[in-house]
């Protein structure tokens, strides 16, 4: 099944305040977790009782699950690495 990508309000926080060049950088890396969203993340948190993958990509860590169920990546939290 094909995954979309949501943001929780705080990635959505971060997504806001960083730079047009961040921007961009993020929404690519977004897309490319939604096309692969059972990859493992550099490590993983449990956040609500549900594990977390969390990833560095570039100046960016990226805490995100997928939910199987409507076929969502749930990106969770950006933060700067």
């Amino acid at each position: 099944a094909r995954f979309d990508y949501t943001l929780a309000g705080a990635a959505l926080d971060f997504f806001a305040r960083a730079d047009a060049d961040g921007q961009r950088e993020l929404l690519a890396f977004f897309r490319a977790l939604a096309a692969h969203p059972t990859r493992r993340g550099d490590y993983a948190v449990m956040r609500d009782g549900r594990t977390n993958e969390v990833v560095q990509h570039g100046r960016f860590l990226v805490t995100y699950w997928p939910d199987h169920a409507v076929c969502e990546l749930r990106i969770t939290e950006v933060a700067w690495s």
